[in-house]
């Protein structure tokens, strides 16, 4: 298995290299996304490849970078949350792991990374205290509330708080934070442009009430000339 890696390596970084992926392949029952994916596996490791439809991730697209701030008192759950974040193939991320409240309301303050992550309970203050005041401080970062514990009303709560998402910690999966941060920065990307349409268009109607005001006013003026 190993030798067999070692070929399809090389082989992969001979045709990428000279654009030739899809000519090399085509004769093959491999996809490139399938090539790719064994070129850049451990040597040690062992993976499946079947068929051109093979849903193995691709390589040949280049990893999404992000920064993410995770609120965090205990180490012990930020070593799991780094350790999920770690298994995502897709994205490379940079986190920042903040430990108390008011360091987290200080960095909010800087809007310095695409997603927030907090726990519910940090110390005195509650991740729904957090996420209120940085929506009032104005945060242009999606927050996802992760809880030891669920419960309908506190997740209510998170939704109706403003929380992009309010995740269990004991059945986070990789597959399951990934998918909800690319969600929560995508649905939060469109708010935001959904936002900036409708000022646009308020804007638009302000100054044509405005202009129509400013007509109306002339002629009211033109007709008192008339009269004198």
């Amino acid at each position: 298995m190993e030798a067999a890696i070692r070929v399809l390596r090389g082989i992969y970084i001979v045709a990428q290299s000279k654009g030739l992926i899809t000519q090399l392949l085509e004769p093959l029952s491999f996809s490139p996304s399938c090539l790719g994916y064994l070129a850049t596996f451990p040597y040690g490791g062992e993976t499946v490849c079947s068929g051109r439809n093979n849903m193995q991730p691709s390589f040949d697209r280049p990893r999404q970078h992000l920064k993410v701030m995770l609120v965090e008192d205990d180490e012990d759950d930020y070593i799991l949350t780094q350790e999920l974040l770690s298994e995502i193939t897709t994205t490379r991320f940079e986190v920042e792991w903040i430990t108390n409240y008011k360091d987290a309301l200080y960095a909010i303050r800087q809007n310095r990374h695409d997603v927030v992550l907090s726990d519910y309970r940090l110390g005195g203050h509650s991740g729904l205290e957090l996420l209120r005041e940085a929506l009032e401080l104005g945060c242009r970062s999606p927050i996802i509330l992760l809880t030891g514990q669920g419960g309908y009303e506190v997740d209510i709560s998170a939704s109706e708080a403003g929380a992009a998402d309010y995740l269990v910690k004991s059945q986070i999966t990789s597959n399951m934070l990934e998918r909800s941060i690319r969600y929560a920065i995508n649905n939060y990307k469109k708010a935001a442009e959904l936002q900036k349409q409708i000022q646009h268009l308020k804007a638009k109607v302000d100054k044509e009430e405005f202009q129509q005001l400013e007509e109306a006013i002339n002629g009211l003026r033109g007709m008192a000339i008339n009269f004198q």
